[in-house]
């Protein structure tokens, strides 16, 4: 009898332990996953930038992403906009860089401030297609490097705004410019004058400049409109006499139409 009772002790002992154990290895499971959902945020921004400059991009930005989301109230968390729209700047993702630099600007004191301001531009500025293409984002460049130059001024990157604002000026300034060139391949003077004429009111500050100056009175003299070639070109001398834009004009008053 005592024997039969030790072994059912024993036996009801073991069950427990065993119970005991395989209690304490699923806690143990869903702790480890508790540890990482709820782990310091500061260490999941050091995780994130471990594989940012490992250059594990796509990974970086789903840490980076998860502080914004989750804990945008921590110090930390305008770093990991910062880095997020990096990410993506990095990757030539340059629409969604553009998005994310921009958030920024909902950490006003974030140290970071100045510089997502200058690279929201710098992203529509490689985003932005050749001449030939629409131009949508070299448009949206230009007004945030404007708006970046105005804020900064005197700043060196405020310098680095307008020389691209003078860059994606005359990109502008070329398209209307061919447009202008192939109308006069196609013998209609009337359609390039008119795109010769915006060239000159619209970017007399770019490198097409001359060339529209010539356009025009060419134009203007294949229309038989010689006294308005001569009234412009005299007109544009004397506005701007020492621009070297002005040779075409220069020529005509000696030679005219010809």
């Amino acid at each position: 009898m005592t024997s039969n009772i030790r072994h059912v002790t024993f036996h009801r002992s073991s069950l427990l332990f065993l119970g005991l154990v395989l209690l304490s290895l699923v806690g143990a499971c869903s702790g480890a996953e508790e540890i990482t959902r709820t782990s310091p945020t500061e260490e999941r921004f050091r995780q994130a930038m471990a594989e940012f400059e490992d250059e594990d991009y796509e990974e970086a930005r789903k840490l980076f992403e998860a502080i914004v989301l989750q804990d945008p109230a921590s110090e930390v968390a305008d770093d990991a906009q910062y880095y997020l729209a990096e990410s993506y700047f990095l990757d030539g993702e340059y629409h969604l860089a553009a998005y994310a630099y921009n958030r920024v600007g909902s950490f006003p004191n974030s140290p970071f401030y100045k510089l997502a301001r200058f690279k929201t531009g710098e992203s529509y500025f490689f985003s932005s297609g050749t001449y030939d293409r629409d131009q949508k984002e070299t448009r949206a460049a230009i007004d945030h490097f404007r708006a970046f130059a105005l804020a900064y001024a005197g700043d060196s990157l405020a310098t680095l705004a307008q020389g691209r604002v003078g860059e994606l000026r005359s990109k502008l300034a070329r398209r209307d410019f061919e447009v202008a060139e192939q109308y006069g391949r196609l013998d209609d003077p009337t359609a390039a004058l008119v795109y010769y004429s915006k060239v000159l009111e619209e970017f007399a500050d770019t490198d097409y400049f001359g060339r529209a100056v010539g356009g025009k009175i060419v134009s203007l003299c294949e229309l038989e409109r010689a006294t308005e070639a001569r009234s412009f070109a005299d007109s544009i001398v004397l506005a701007r006499p020492d621009d070297p834009g002005v040779g075409p004009a220069r020529t005509f008053q000696t030679t005219g139409c010809r």
